[in-house]
């Protein structure tokens, strides 16, 4: 027994308590402020283009308090909180470049209207708005129109989810682990990560460092879990050799109900890997008598062949999801680099150069998201005035360039 308390101590297993959220603070996690409004137009112009519509909109059904409008995302407007706030209100975000009813030419006639159901964890779907569209002057709607806009609201509320996912790391994990940007490959990343979330299948994250694999592992949670659940997390490199059994079984009492999230799996030796195995087993029998149990796993690098370091039978057991690194996420790069900025510069308003920008495009990160953020605060700290220029960036990349050689 005092083995096992030593081997404890040795590793960061990071439990939340389980306490339940207030529902009424829940709309304050998706606040539909500039980012969200210009992710939403993104969605609906890019829909206009690819169906022939004359224009698209999404009502949304908000809320107003201290100034800020918020997406309304539990159906209880008895809630004191809403009633103290002065009830719910519909906003209206469409193709057009005011945020306004009604449309310019619009016809209700014409126009076509699909329900926006959103559902949390937990609680049954609530009518959270409607997407409304037009079609163009000589263009028939087709027999799979209604199949294309639904996959426009899936997307929406996924950028909802993300929102939502980004203010839970804030408020409930009490850090800033969330993925900023739009681009194509998270867009694609979040449809993977919601099927998945859909299945009752253990998940292997396999990417680099910087990437946000802790991050893939909340949205799992927050996807598959209640509100109520623990999230564990546990990185196998500051386990004691030998102590894997007896750890795992500890960590699987913590996260009873929720979601346990192994990192590192490579670090274990073989013995280490054996009980990791055994304790797969386990879980397979103990889900079929119905224990709730989630978990998700990474290696520490993409490149590492789970068949080469004795994780083979492993494929048979996990669900693939793989990570874009920063260099696919290249549409992400000024509004990560505007993030950064925001959190680490001194006083001011300070921003990079376009010709600056484009020089960072062609550098590479060893960190991938966590070398750029390194970098970021580098240049925030010897920033003179309001411009980062070439001048003052080339210095700090070469001098990161030499770091990651020598590392």
């Amino acid at each position: 027994m005092i083995a096992l308390f030593q081997s404890m101590s040795s590793y960061k297993s990071r439990a939340r308590p389980a306490r339940k959220f207030n529902q009424s603070s829940v709309p304050r996690w998706v606040p539909v402020n500039k980012s969200f409004i210009a992710l939403t137009k993104l969605i609906l112009r890019s829909a206009a283009a690819r169906l022939g519509l004359a224009q698209a909109a999404v009502t949304l059904r908000c809320l107003n308090h201290q100034g800020y409008r918020h997406l309304l995302l539990v159906d209880d407007v008895r809630d004191l909180f809403i009633a103290a706030a002065g009830g719910a209100e519909e906003f209206i975000i469409s193709t057009q470049e005011a945020n306004s009813t009604p449309f310019n030419g619009f016809e209700a006639e014409a126009a076509l209207s699909l329900p926006v159901d959103y559902a949390a964890v937990g609680n049954a779907p609530h009518r959270l708005g409607y997407l409304v569209v037009q079609m163009a002057p000589g263009v028939q709607a087709g027999s799979d129109l209604r199949h294309e806009l639904q996959m426009v609201i899936d997307e929406i509320v996924r950028v909802i989810s993300r929102y939502q996912s980004r203010y839970r790391s804030i408020h409930w994990y009490g850090d800033q682990c969330f993925w900023v940007g739009n681009s194509h490959a998270l867009r694609q990343l979040d449809q993977r990560i919601d099927q998945l979330a859909k299945r009752n299948c253990p998940v292997l994250i396999r990417a680099d460092k910087g990437t946000g694999k802790i991050i893939a592992a909340r949205r799992l949670h927050d996807i598959r879990c209640s509100e109520t659940a623990p999230f564990i997390e546990s990185d196998c490199r500051e386990w004691e050799p030998g102590s894997a059994a007896a750890i795992l079984q500890s960590l699987r009492s913590c996260a009873s109900g929720g979601s346990l999230f192994l990192r590192n799996l490579d670090a274990l030796a073989p013995r280490d890997l054996l009980a990791l195995r055994h304790f797969c087993l386990e879980w397979m029998a103990a889900t079929r008598s119905g224990e709730s149990l989630s978990l998700v796993f990474s290696l520490s690098r993409i490149d590492i062949d789970p068949v080469a370091v004795g994780m083979g039978w492993m494929i048979h057991f996990v669900e693939p999801l793989a990570l874009p690194s920063l260099a696919e996420r290249a549409e992400d790069l000024r509004d990560l680099v505007q993030f950064f900025i925001a959190e680490f510069a001194l006083a001011g308003e300070l921003h990079l150069q376009d010709d600056a920008l484009q020089l960072l495009a062609k550098h590479s990160f060893s960190n991938h998201v966590d070398g750029l953020k390194s970098l970021i605060k580098e240049l925030a700290l010897r920033a003179q005035g309001n411009e980062i220029t070439v001048a003052q960036l080339q210095p700090v990349l070469a001098a990161h360039s030499q770091t990651c050689a020598v590392e």
